[in-house]
C-alpha cells in the first residue's frame, strides 16, 4: 500500500510539470517551408507564425464557408476575407503581437494562437480532414454575382476613380490614364482596413471583397467611395 502511495505522489509530480498547453505547430510543406499543413482534430488549438508587412493565409475545406472570425486583439492584426468563402488572411500591425483567433465555419470550429516574429513566418496554412477531401480551395472557381455600379464619392480629385462597380466578390476601381494610383482602403467599423489589390491588363485596380465605403488616399489627398443605398443610409 505504501509502494502504491508513492507511486501515484510521483505520477503527480511528474505530471505537474507538464504545460497544460499542447497547440500544434503546422509542418512544413516539402517544397517550401512557409507553406504549412494542418490535420484538424476537433478542440486543438495550432500555432501560427506572422511578420509585420506580409500576410498570412488560412484555408480551409473547399465546402467549408466561414461564419464568423472571432480575435482577441483587433486592434495589432488586420483580417480580411477571401473570395469563395472558405479562407481568410491575416496581417499583423505591431512588432511582438500575440492573440487568439477562433473561427466558425459552417461545418467547424477552428481555434488559432498567433504570434508576430521576424524569425519564421507562415505564407499559407491549408488545412486537410481525416477521411474527407483535401482538396484545397486556392484555385478554384468563385461564382460571382451581376455587377453593381451604383457607388457615388464625396469630392473629384486625384484620388477619385472614374468608375467603381462590384461583382459581389471584388470591387474595381477605374482610374484615369497614366495617373498615380493611390491606395485603397476599406472602412469597417469606423476604422480603415488594408486590402489584398490587383492592377488589372487594362488599369483596372481590383481589390479583394466588397464593403460600403472605401477611402483612397495619394499623399495628402484623399477622397472617400461609397454604395449609394449605404450613403442614403447615413444621411
Amino acid at each position: 500500500m505504501r509502494r502504491f502511495s508513492q507511486a501515484i505522489a510521483l505520477l503527480s509530480l511528474c505530471m505537474s510539470g507538464v504545460s497544460a498547453n499542447a497547440e500544434v505547430t503546422p509542418r512544413a510543406g516539402n517544397l517550401d517551408a512557409r507553406v504549412r499543413y494542418a490535420q484538424w482534430v476537433d478542440g486543438q488549438v495550432y500555432r501560427v507564425q506572422t511578420q509585420v508587412g506580409r500576410v498570412t493565409s488560412v484555408e480551409f475545406g473547399p465546402d467549408e464557408q466561414i461564419t464568423s472570425v472571432v480575435a482577441g486583439d483587433t486592434a495589432s492584426f488586420n483580417f480580411d476575407a477571401v473570395p469563395g468563402g472558405s479562407a481568410f488572411v491575416m496581417k499583423p500591425t505591431t512588432n511582438g503581437a500575440r492573440t487568439n483567433i477562433n473561427v466558425y465555419t459552417n461545418k467547424r470550429q477552428y481555434y488559432f494562437e498567433v504570434s508576430e516574429s521576424s524569425a519564421a513566418q507562415f505564407s499559407v496554412v491549408r488545412f486537410t480532414y481525416p477521411g474527407g477531401s483535401n482538396r484545397t480551395p486556392a484555385n478554384r472557381q468563385v461564382a460571382r454575382g451581376p455587377a453593381n455600379y451604383d457607388y457615388g464619392g464625396n469630392i473629384v480629385n486625384g484620388t477619385t476613380p472614374t468608375q467603381v462597380w462590384d461583382d459581389g466578390s471584388f470591387t474595381y476601381f477605374k482610374f484615369r490614364r497614366n495617373g498615380e494610383l493611390p491606395a485603397i482602403f476599406k472602412v469597417t467599423a469606423g476604422r480603415e482596413i488594408t486590402v489584398n489589390s490587383q492592377t488589372m491588363p487594362d488599369g483596372v485596380v481590383r481589390v479583394t471583397g466588397t464593403s460600403p465605403f472605401w477611402v483612397l488616399r495619394l499623399g495628402e489627398v484623399e477622397s472617400t467611395v461609397g454604395m449609394m443605398k449605404a450613403v442614403r443610409l447615413v444621411q
